[in-house]
């Protein structure tokens, strides 16, 4: 078999006699494809009791890989991910009023669920957010062609 194809070594690195391991990229080895890229926003009233999902159709037989980033656009005073940007799904926190915040994926076999699992009609919220009347999650997701075994 020929030795060709894209290859991108560590710095300092040879690519014409770079060993494997000294390898950042070599497309002659197994790669994760990309299935679907997107993104949404779920909407979530103060008066919702149980939370809010969004679920997108992968048109796949199996559970793939997938990797989701979220943050909280709107109804916090910062994003429960961090004001600079996205975190990486799943993200449980312990917000300061004692409720547990989760944001959250999973895939199965037709679907991928993306969604929050806070209820915000805990009272604590309802009062320290007085004029609010819902939160936004802004989230953008990757779905590979690999079946998920975890």
């Amino acid at each position: 078999m020929a030795d060709y194809g894209i290859k991108v070594t560590k710095p300092g690195k040879d690519v014409r006699d770079a060993e494997d391991t000294e390898m950042i990229l070599r497309s002659g080895y197994p790669m994760m494809k990309i299935v679907k890229m997107g993104s949404g926003t779920i909407t979530i009233p103060v008066t919702n009791t149980s939370g809010e999902s969004d679920t997108i159709a992968h048109g796949l037989s199996y559970a793939p890989l997938a990797i989701v980033f979220s943050q909280v656009l709107v109804g916090y005073s910062e994003p429960v991910s961090g004001s600079e940007g996205y975190g990486r799904l799943p993200i449980t926190t312990e917000t300061y009023f004692d409720v547990t915040d989760e944001a959250y994926f999973t895939t199965d076999t037709t679907n991928l669920t993306v969604g929050h699992a806070f209820p915000m009609d805990n009272p604590l919220y309802v009062l320290d957010h007085p004029d609010q009347v819902e939160v936004e999650l802004g989230y953008y997701y990757v779905i590979y062609d690999n079946e998920f075994s975890g």
